[in-house]
């Protein structure tokens, strides 16, 4: 169905279930909202009508005259409302009363159901972090904008040092406490504009954005080091573990973005072979032979 052949669709009502609507099908290309009506000027609907240029109206009369001809959904639950708009588009274009709220429920649960989906499909489970494809589309994004304004990137790969006598000795539940904590250490760590993300296992990468050099690089990977060598408290027990980190940097190393990631692990092993708890930057002579 092209967009022209599309329902269109004005919405009466611009509180939250007016937001949900527009929330969930903004991209639909089975109808299109023509518009909002709401006499508050400051429904929570409206704000998000005006980024995507959806029209909104504080007059009902007006907005119906206006998104002629249209289905039109009363979500005001007023029936004397639904009454207004049967005059100007017609009885049998106008959804209202227990139909509208029957709606709204359902569209309230299809966003609940989708947002759910979407987090499971880019956030990790156990930590709550990005996972490798929300990790992958910034990080194409940062390579994107670091080309177009000649800047610098540092790809940090991390293993945690230690972790598996965690798993052994406290168990898997006391291991997942230990990723949740370092979840929350890693981000204090490094800026709002960079990024961190858990790629599985005791596997974390971190992407800084617009470094200056490696020694600016180096600070960062210090402070991780050091908010990971803090004591972690299980069930009472204090344990500790460390962190082996791999350093790439966009474009001295590479410019495409898998070669940076594996560029960054291989430094990795590097500094893990080397005595662990440590961080290393990739070198040419750290490529396989």
């Amino acid at each position: 169905m092209t967009d022209s052949e599309s329902q269109p669709v004005l919405i009466l009502g611009g509180g939250r279930g007016s937001l949900a609507f527009v929330e969930l099908f903004k991209d639909e290309k089975l109808f299109h909202i023509v518009g909002i009506a709401d006499q508050n000027p400051k429904a929570s609907a409206f704000k998000l009508a005006k980024k995507l240029n959806i029209p909104t109206f504080t007059n009902i009369e007006d907005a119906s005259n206006a998104c002629k001809p249209c289905t039109v959904f009363n979500l005001t639950s007023d029936e004397s409302v639904s009454d207004m708009a049967s005059k100007i588009v017609g009885s049998n274009s106008v959804i209202g009363g227990l139909e509208a709220t029957l709606i709204w429920q359902m569209v309230t649960q299809l966003k609940d159901t989708r947002d759910e989906l979407q987090k499971m499909v880019h956030f990790d489970v156990v930590t709550g972090l990005p996972n490798r494809t929300l990790f992958f589309d910034r990080f194409k994004n940062a390579l994107a904008q670091a080309k177009r304004h000649d800047q610098k990137l540092a790809i940090l790969f991390l293993d945690l040092d230690g972790f598996k006598s965690v798993n052994d000795t406290f168990g898997h539940v006391a291991g997942d406490t230990v990723l949740k904590e370092v979840a929350t250490r890693l981000p204090k760590a490094i800026r709002e504009v960079d990024a961190v993300a858990r790629f599985g296992g005791d596997e974390f990468v971190l992407l800084l954005n617009n470094v200056k050099n490696e020694k600016n690089t180096a600070l960062v990977a210090d402070k991780i080091m050091a908010a990971l060598s803090e004591p972690f408290i299980i069930d009472g027990e204090t344990c500790k573990i460390g962190a082996s980190i791999g350093i790439s940097i966009f474009p001295d190393d590479d410019v495409d973005m898998d070669s940076l990631i594996s560029q960054a692990d291989t430094a990795m092993y590097t500094a893990k072979n080397g005595g662990k708890n440590n961080y290393r930057f990739f070198e040419e002579s750290m490529r396989p032979t």
